[in-house]
């Protein structure tokens, strides 16, 4: 039987994202917004600050909700624009 990760409890949540982020090999985004509090985000973002896990990018609108996207189209296309030019670099260095 599946079960969704995001309907476990928060401590489970972070060890799945923890073991998630042990197997990823590319840089990625994270994209999410501040309300209500996210603590797949709060966990991600400490790990950043911690320089703990893969190359992640964590980026938070607070104030937003789920959908990000289609709340904030512009700022969501330039940090997507800003990702795929930094992961572009990276790779011809």
């Amino acid at each position: 039987l599946f079960r969704s990760p995001l309907t476990r409890p928060p401590h489970e949540l972070q060890r799945f994202v923890d073991g998630l982020l042990g197997e990823v090999r590319a840089p990625f985004l994270y994209v999410a917004g501040g309300e209500p509090p996210q603590p797949v985000t709060d966990h991600l973002a400490a790990q950043l600050a911690g320089g703990q896990g893969a190359d992640l990018e964590v980026v938070v609108w607070p104030g937003s909700g789920h959908l990000v996207h289609l709340a904030r189209p512009a700022e969501f296309a330039a940090a997507l624009a800003r990702f795929a030019e930094r992961c572009s670099g990276s790779q011809s260095e």
